[in-house]
């Protein structure tokens, strides 16, 4: 009898030795899968031209053009001016989705056997750090073009947490409003024009390129800033500078902070469903 119990021991012992190996085993390469697709991502960003041009050259420009016009405004400006790294992704990921459709880069991923999620995550993942990179990029040039003033008039009263939180939030929207663009849009042309247009509505409603206090001075242009999707996250944005700052660049707009955060996570959440329910591999149909 004892001998029988031990045997029935031995086998469970067996079957729970077995069942974690598997479970190892699909966690390295479900770690496996995410490095390889990241590694294709950052080869894909950097091998093409438009992804570097985006990402650093073209917000510099901007930001040196800008602020050479407002310059009378104050260094304060060039904040607001280092979210647009940000917001290029608008104009590279998704276009840069659409050629991966029309080519065999995604039928390859999807044959290896990845699964939608994964392969999503790898994205939103590994542009929030070339995000990073551009924001870091507009600080140190800030820095620069100003003579140091920057740094002493507005960094040095910032709140780092609340700006990381915020500029996380803007790029991680950005990011997932390429994607839902991307899955669903299957021709180049068409999805330029749809991604331009919600490029300029953003930085231009958004809170970025002109102040809140002159968007309110339009009631239509007011209720049209509320349907822009990262309103909400460059308003979390302001308040790293203090609630006076905050209150001054929303005009009011929000009674609470916990407002926009509320409405940049349900956003980021709506945008991620979306984006699992009409991503398409191909895109044939």
């Amino acid at each position: 009898m004892s001998s029988k119990n031990e045997q029935i021991k031995n086998v469970e012992k067996k079957n729970v030795d077995f069942n974690n190996n598997k479970l190892n085993n699909s966690k390295i390469n479900l770690f496996i899968s995410f490095k390889e697709i990241s590694i294709l991502l950052l080869k894909s960003f950097f091998r093409s031209p438009r992804g570097p041009l985006f990402m650093y050259i073209v917000p510099t420009f901007f930001s040196w053009l800008f602020y050479s016009i407002y310059k009378d405004y104050g260094v304060s400006i060039l904040l607001s001016y280092t979210l647009l790294p940000c917001f290029t992704i608008l104009t590279s990921l998704s276009i840069a989705i659409i050629e991966w459709k029309n080519s065999v880069f995604l039928k390859r991923i999807d044959g290896s056997g990845i699964k939608k999620s994964i392969f999503l995550f790898a994205i939103w993942f590994n542009y929030l750090i070339i995000s990073y990179s551009g924001f870091t990029l507009q600080i140190l040039f800030g820095v620069l073009i100003t003579k140091g003033d920057f740094y002493t008039q507005v960094l040095k009263n910032v709140n780092w947490l609340v700006m990381i939180f915020a500029v996380t939030l803007v790029s991680i929207t950005c990011i997932a409003i390429s994607t839902l663009i991307g899955g669903i849009i299957n021709n180049e042309g068409s999805g330029t024009g749809i991604v331009m247009m919600v490029y300029f509505l953003c930085i231009f409603l958004g809170g970025v390129m002109i102040p809140t206090s002159v968007i309110e001075t339009s009631t239509f242009m007011r209720i049209l800033s509320y349907i822009v999707p990262l309103k909400y996250a460059v308003a979390i944005f302001h308040y790293s500078l203090g609630e006076e700052v905050y209150n001054s660049m929303t005009n009011g707009d929000f009674s609470s902070i916990f407002i926009p955060i509320g409405v940049a996570f349900a956003i980021l959440i709506t945008l991620f469903v979306a984006t699992m329910f009409t991503f398409k591999w191909s895109s044939k149909k």
